[in-house]
């Protein structure tokens, strides 16, 4: 089991996203602000945020693992108006080692991108439906030094957007180990 906290800040100058490139738009940039009056938000304030995050392993037999992971952001605009958002994420995950061949590796994993759940002042809308992840993959060792890993995601209502269409991608994955 792990704990961790972060406290961040975002000068709003650069490019920020407080769900590391993975959550909608606005988990990403709840602060974006119309700074040429053409009705689009497109630059970001400055802000700060508490990152809290929980992770647990638990290895129930030779076969069987379980996992998961809990995270929660806590934003706050610094420069301007008030602004307040929280986004939050999750997972949980099941390994089973040795199906099929030894040393390989069933991973199912199922869960929630970045999502902005809460936001108040001047932070954007929050996101309007609930979107979700499913992850499977298989190591498979061609040898002690070679893995093959195929795997397939599936995002349902990407953006956690309800009208957006199903994403599925497959993948082919090749790993070296020296």
């Amino acid at each position: 089991m792990s704990l961790a906290y972060l406290h961040s800040y975002q000068s709003g100058r650069r490019f920020s996203d407080l769900s590391s490139f993975v959550g909608s738009p606005g988990a990403a940039s709840p602060f974006l602000v119309d700074s040429d009056g053409d009705g689009l938000r497109e630059t970001s304030r400055a802000s700060s945020a508490d990152h809290f995050g929980v992770q647990g392993n638990w290895r129930i037999s030779q076969g069987v693992n379980l996992g998961g992971y809990f995270g929660l952001v806590d934003a706050q605009v610094e420069e301007g108006n008030d602004g307040n958002a929280t986004i939050v994420n999750w997972a949980v995950n099941a390994a089973f080692p040795d199906i099929g061949q030894e040393a390989s590796v069933l991973i199912l994993a199922f869960g929630q991108p970045p999502k902005l759940i809460d936001s108040e002042g001047t932070a954007v809308p929050e996101d309007p439906d609930t979107g979700y992840l499913l992850d499977v993959e298989y190591q498979y060792p061609i040898n002690k030094n070679i893995n093959i890993v195929p795997g397939i995601n599936v995002l349902f209502n990407p953006d956690h957007n309800e009208d957006n269409d199903t994403v599925y991608v497959g993948r082919l994955r090749t790993t070296f180990s020296f």
